[in-house]
């Protein structure tokens, strides 16, 4: 999908998910593990946010939030990037306590949007299959996703795509992000993100061209 896509929806959903920092399995080493064997999760927090179109513009709407008990350990480096331990999730809901309810927001056709979308797709397509709602290294809901980074690359094909590189360039305040990381404020940035680059293009100016004027108006 492309920016032009999202003017012919109604709703978008923009989603983030921090995980473990422990990395799926490559599909062969899970089909043979042994059915007994309980693999631990990889996402244990989920932020998504509605943007409802209003007119020729959008507008954020709900949102929807949850910790996540991954049933593992999380490595040190993902605990040193968002701060969070496991003890903090042994009394969170298991991704299959609230799969259905995640799904539901998500809605049925309703576009999805994320930073760097296959990181997205690999946690939740490891969930699914741990599940086996699908296949291991199957990309789940195809066709629906759209990725910020990407579209970033192609207004700026010269600069950083981090989310915190792009939130610069787009003079986006990330300052709440310096302490942690956590998927509602991410989500919520990439919502941001998403948007600007949509006005970028819509005005109809070169893009670093647009970036000046972003500037001047803040």
């Amino acid at each position: 999908m492309n920016l032009a896509d999202i003017d012919r929806a109604e709703r978008l959903v923009v989603i983030d998910f921090e995980g473990t920092g422990n990395r799926p399995k490559v599909r062969i080493e899970m089909i043979r593990s042994p059915r007994s064997v309980r693999l631990p999760g990889v996402i244990i927090e989920i932020g998504a946010i509605e943007l409802l179109r209003t007119g020729d513009g959008w507008r954020k709407g709900e949102s929807f939030y949850s910790k996540v008990n991954p049933e593992g350990p999380v490595s040190h480096v993902a605990r040193g990037i968002h701060g969070i331990t496991a003890g903090e999730l042994r009394k969170a809901p298991r991704f299959a306590d609230l799969h259905e309810r995640f799904f539901a927001f998500l809605g049925e056709r309703d576009p999805i949007v994320a930073h760097a979308i296959d990181n997205e797709r690999e946690l939740l397509s490891h969930e699914l299959a741990r599940m086996r709602l699908g296949q291991w290294g199957e990309k789940p809901l195809p066709g629906r996703w759209l990725c910020t980074q990407t579209l970033f690359a192609e207004l700026f094909p010269r600069a950083p795509k981090s989310l915190d590189a792009v939130c610069d360039k787009l003079s986006l305040d990330r300052s709440h992000r310096q302490a942690a990381h956590g998927a509602l404020l991410d989500a919520d940035l990439t919502a941001d993100a998403l948007l600007a680059m949509r006005d970028i293009v819509s005005a109809g100016f070169e893009p670093e061209e647009a970036v000046r004027w972003r500037y001047a108006r803040r």
